[in-house]
């Protein structure tokens, strides 16, 4: 029903509540807003049960290192520019790898005069990192890229934004990436 209002109404943004599941339950049936995410080519706003309301004042956004498109981050970009937030542009490298990577110049030309900053966490799990950074530095909305895979590359990759979605405790903004 979601994918089918979404594709005959000018849709920006699907907003949805989340209220996780637990392992068997996601591996037998899923998760709704999962289903979303991989389905839809719009932007999806996952809201945990537990959450209230407030204007973001920091955002973090998860940096995969891969191309993102100034449309990809429009969202995101009227979000911070309308609360007026700072973005923290995150980058995790696996733990005995140097976390001292370059990143960020792409991000400063689409992020413009928004304030932005750029951090790089040790970490081996993706999920736990984000996390814990989320909960440290006071965040009030979690950013990530979705990128579409085909069903053969389904299988043997993980998809951090629907695990995200499933288990985080703040609000997390999923954008959908178009395939290069």
């Amino acid at each position: 029903v979601i994918l089918d209002e979404a594709a005959e109404r000018e849709v920006d943004l699907v907003v949805m509540g989340t209220h996780g599941t637990s392992g068997l339950e996601r591996l037998l049936m899923g998760s709704t807003t999962a289903s979303v995410i991989r389905n839809v080519a719009l932007p999806v706003l996952a809201v945990p049960a537990a959450a209230s309301y407030q204007d973001p004042e920091r955002i973090v956004l998860a940096d995969d290192g891969g191309p993102v498109d100034r449309s990809t981050l429009k969202v995101l970009l009227d979000i911070a520019r309308w609360s007026r937030s700072e973005v923290m542009i995150v980058h995790v490298v696996p733990e005995g790898r140097d976390a001292e990577e370059t990143f960020g110049g792409e991000y400063d030309k689409l992020l413009g005069a928004i304030p932005h900053t750029f951090h790089s966490v040790s970490g081996d799990d993706v999920l736990v990192a984000l996390n814990d950074l989320a909960n440290q530095r006071d965040t009030d909305l979690a950013v990530v890229v979705h990128r579409h895979r085909g069903r053969i590359e389904q299988l043997f990759h993980r998809s951090v934004s629907t695990e995200l979605a499933l288990h985080t405790h703040t609000p997390l903004l999923i954008l959908q990436q178009a395939s290069h």
